[in-house]
């Protein structure tokens, strides 16, 4: 059982949890753009090949499945899984398993927008969301949204150009800038950052692993006890009778008075899935399992509550020769 790990960058211990779970029944192999990330080394074998927006990408990625007989390819960038899911086809007449979602659902997903109009109109509660400067105005004078107020873009990635606004001077003026931003309710509660696992044949939550999220000095750091609430599992397989989910999936939410707020929806690995997988909710043993064509029985809750994530650095040695490793 091979698997293809598009774009593997800083995400060793991904890599990690593969190879441990794997033991001997195949192989995991990554890509990047750049030679030097420790994902790579850590693989069984591995390629340095153009960007997702080179015209010959998808053609490397279908080079390297047939010389590595990959069973399944997937990613953690939220643009590359819209193009394998535009490239679905091409992979599986390889015989290649896209393990994400579908193509439809990775668009609603990535525009922060559209999944906002379609979780409001199946009642699915979520931070109130607009897309200009008029439709706040309107909002403003009828007090249905108040100051502070929180401003992304449209299809951004994790926290970048995200800001609190505290005033319409700011407001007005960020909105001029770029044409790509909506802006949000701000809610001051509990981030709240949950991994699921849509079997790929019945298309059924059948596991998670839900935590807290609470933010360290130290950039992109973050505390992470893990909890239970079933009131939680019942909305995210709400959710998932909206959007059709295949394989690993990655939720955000905000818990105020116990009211869980949809954030947004990542149709594949989170980053912080290395907290779940060490806690013995292993969805990639529930990926082979699909692969071999049979279904995951739904578990949930087989973990414990309050166990909290620490991470260090692990150095990882190699010879200066082989990070000019050629490409495909």
């Amino acid at each position: 059982m091979n698997f293809l790990f598009c774009n593997a960058w800083k995400h060793a211990q991904i890599i990690r949890n593969f190879k441990e779970t794997l033991k001997g029944r195949g192989r995991i192999i990554s890509t990047s753009r750049y030679p030097d990330y420790p994902s790579l080394y850590l693989s069984d074998a591995h390629y340095v090949i153009s960007d997702i927006f080179s015209e010959h990408y998808i053609d490397q990625l279908l080079e390297i499945c047939k010389l590595e007989k990959v069973d399944a390819i997937l990613t953690i960038v939220d643009k590359e899984t819209e193009l394998l899911a535009e490239n679905r086809e091409k992979f599986e007449a390889l015989g290649v398993e896209l393990m994400s979602s579908p193509l439809k659902t990775a668009i609603i997903c990535r525009d922060k927008y559209k999944m906002y109009e379609i979780m409001e109109a199946h009642k699915i509660p979520t931070i109130k969301t607009m897309n200009d400067l008029k439709s706040f105005d309107k909002a403003f004078k009828r007090e249905e949204i108040k100051f502070p107020i929180f401003i992304k873009p449209c299809q951004g990635h994790g926290s970048l150009d995200t800001e609190i606004v505290h005033n319409y001077l700011r407001l007005e003026s960020l909105m001029k800038e770029r044409d790509d931003f909506i802006i949000q309710e701000y809610i001051a509660g509990e981030d709240i950052d949950v991994d699921a696992y849509a079997d790929l044949i019945n298309h059924k939550i059948v596991s998670l692993y839900s935590k807290r999220k609470i933010n360290l000095p130290a950039k992109d750091e973050a505390l992470t006890p893990s909890f239970h609430d079933p009131k939680l599992l019942k909305l995210i397989e709400k959710i998932a009778d909206i959007l059709e989910f295949k394989g690993p999936l990655n939720f955000d939410f905000i818990r105020k008075n116990n009211e869980y707020y949809l954030v947004e929806i990542n149709p594949r690995f989170g980053a912080g899935y290395i907290h779940t997988h060490q806690e013995g909710v292993n969805f990639i043993e529930m990926m082979i399992q699909n692969l071999e064509g049979i279904e995951n029985n739904a578990t949930f809750w087989n973990y414990e509550e309050g166990r909290v994530m620490l991470k260090y650095e692990v150095p990882l040695i190699v010879n200066k020769s082989e990070l000019y490793i050629k490409g495909i």
